[in-house]
């Protein structure tokens, strides 16, 4: 108080006066930062990305290329420096353009911009409204998607924010050409697009180097060659000491791997492979810290911010391969995980495809009505249709449509449970 500028008998006063005395708290200590992993290359694509985030250019940033070859990698790093408020989200299978909106909202919160949050937690909010803040409140900030290509929806919202391009930067990442723009937009400056391919020669051998791969200086040019220096093939190649001379094509590398690995580890694979979401502690489904250290080393496995995950090349593998029993049993055992972390919805998606449909309704019935109106209500609609009908999850299922502003669905909800509910639902129902 003495700091504040008051007299010691003005402070005396003000203390008696009150209920409780705060003492001063300490500054939170900052988590230690990850380090981060050596980036190799792509000098001329940092060097475009660079420029264009320096300009006061608005067209929007797409990096296309196949699995692998380093596209969320580039994207890091670009914005490793970035001073402005920045977001970098990566796009599921399972993303809505509700959930989509409801990160972006979260982000923008974070900023003290609450608009698009207060907008979108009305049932039934407009969208031309919606997108009309996101676009306002976007301004000065850096946006960036990563595989975009995994979800129509984040293709289709993207579409409505860049029809009138915001004051703000946005840097997207996709397997697929995006259908947000046509090659026209790239020719009027509107879009900026980079095709990523193979790692440079040099810039290969620096990454085989640094991963500890013991090659003649003959074999360099043969095992990139081989690989087409697709950075994930080379990684592999490195970290699992394959022969050189046996290294035909980047799918040999994957599979040489893969074979090679024992029952508990393809077991656990397995199951990374049919998870929708980062898991943070796998050691739920029987993953030991040595063995996840193992598969990270061998990289299989990633562990990013958010958790581990598999590459999407390695999960492909998996699910190619896999048999419907296999299958199933993963499912459970991602079930059981995801129950352990109380994420009901995904959950409840796990034993829908492990086939236990019955517990997937038990628990849609006992937690659902909190998601209706919720970030997460089009994960809850996507549940509630694949379930068999059920007279207790009707009206929640309705709830939630008319939330999401699909109205005609709802109204088909609706009038089911006036024709064959009981006479408390019909009632409720009208």
């Amino acid at each position: 108080m003495r700091h504040a500028g008051l007299r010691e008998a003005e402070a005396v006063q003000r203390i008696l006066a009150s209920d409780v005395v705060e003492l001063p708290r300490p500054e939170p200590t900052k988590p230690a930062a990850v380090p981060s992993r050596t980036f190799f290359g792509r000098e001329d694509e940092r060097r475009i990305l660079e420029g264009w985030l320096a300009s006061d250019s608005r067209a929007v940033a797409v990096v296309i290329g196949v699995a692998g070859i380093g596209k969320s990698a580039l994207l890091a790093r670009a914005l490793a420096d970035e001073r402005r408020p920045k977001l970098l989200r990566r796009v599921y299978a399972h993303d809505d353009a509700h959930g989509l909106l409801s990160s972006f909202a979260d982000f923008l919160a974070h900023q003290n911009r609450r608009r698009l949050k207060a907008a979108i937690t009305r049932p039934a909010y407009d969208p031309t409204e919606v997108i009309a803040v996101l676009r306002e409140d976007l301004a000065g900030c850096v946006l960036a998607i990563d595989d975009l290509h995994a979800s129509p929806a984040a293709d289709a919202l993207l579409r409505a924010v860049v029809e009138h391009p915001p004051d703000a930067k946005i840097l997207v990442a996709s397997r697929a050409q995006p259908t947000f723009f046509e090659p026209p937009d790239v020719a009027r400056g509107r879009v900026l697009e980079l095709r990523l391919e193979g790692l440079d020669d040099e810039s290969a051998a620096e990454l085989l180097a640094s991963r500890g791969a013991s090659l003649e200086p003959d074999d360099v040019p043969r095992v990139v060659a081989a690989t087409g220096g697709h950075p994930l093939a080379l990684e592999l190649f490195a970290a699992n000491g394959l022969d050189a001379g046996a290294v035909e094509t980047e799918r040999y590398v994957l599979d040489t791997v893969l074979e090679d690995l024992d029952d508990a580890s393809e077991a656990l694979l397995c199951t990374f492979a049919v998870l929708r979401r980062p898991a943070r502690s796998p050691e739920s489904f029987g993953a030991t810290l040595s063995q996840l250290r193992r598969l990270v080393r061998r990289a299989l496995l990633h562990h990013r911010d958010e958790g581990y995950l598999l590459h999407d090349l390695v999960k492909e593998f998996f699910l190619r391969r896999m048999g419907d029993l296999p299958r199933r049993e993963a499912h459970v055992r991602a079930a059981s995980y995801w129950a352990s972390r109380q994420d009901v919805l995904e959950e409840a998606f796990h034993r829908i495809e492990s086939g236990d449909l019955g517990a997937a309704v038990a628990r849609l019935v006992d937690v659902g009505p909190a998601f209706a109106e919720s970030a997460r209500a089009g994960d809850l609609e996507a549940a509630l249709l694949r379930v068999p009908q059920d007279s207790r999850l009707d009206a929640l299922l309705a709830e939630t449509q008319m939330f999401l502003g699909k109205f005609a669905e709802a109204r088909a909800v609706l009038e089911r449970i006036a024709r064959t509910g009981t006479p408390a639902e019909r009632l409720r129902a009208h």
